[in-house]
């Protein structure tokens, strides 16, 4: 349960930086 946690975090804290930058220098 805890580890499934940690694993949508980790999601998480990757894509929304990703979302950001795609944001920053998309069209």
């Amino acid at each position: 349960s805890l580890n499934g946690v940690i694993a949508m975090l980790d999601a998480d804290f990757h894509s929304l930086p990703s979302v950001l930058h795609r944001q920053q220098h998309g069209p």
